[in-house]
């Protein structure tokens, strides 16, 4: 079970840190102390989330599962947006629009989690 967690836990990291650095790049953040500064966020932020939402998966009452990863989601933008704001002034992160950038990243990379996750869902269902 400790492998399966760490398994996806370190996917889930992996793959967040490339869609949300894509992201920040094409939102126009382009210092190396801003991409840094991304993926400190979420070595912090995403396991803590997804660590939350598997719990939830198992442990909330039937039907409050999509509540549940709804505010762990908004939780885990309004965090990244509060950190994001506080360096986004100085000169060596050059972040414009930090609230629009957790939005845009956090949106991106949870929508393309949740693609990704059905994909493989129907390819282990019919392979």
């Amino acid at each position: 079970m400790t492998r399966y967690i760490l398994l996806i836990l370190g996917i889930s990291l992996i793959l967040t840190l490339i869609i949300e650095l894509l992201v920040t790049f094409i939102m126009g953040v382009r210092s190396k102390h801003g991409a840094k500064l991304i993926v400190l966020i979420n070595v912090i932020t995403n396991p803590v989330a997804v660590l939350l939402c598997w719990l939830a998966d198992m442990y909330v009452p039937f039907g409050w599962e999509l509540m549940a990863f709804i505010l762990i989601e908004l939780t885990v933008v309004f965090a990244e947006a509060r950190i994001l704001q506080l360096f986004a002034n100085a000169k060596e992160y050059r972040i414009k629009h930090p609230v629009k950038l957790a939005i845009t990243a956090n949106l991106t990379s949870c929508l393309l989690g949740i693609v990704i996750n059905e994909l493989i869902r129907i390819y282990l269902i019919y392979n």
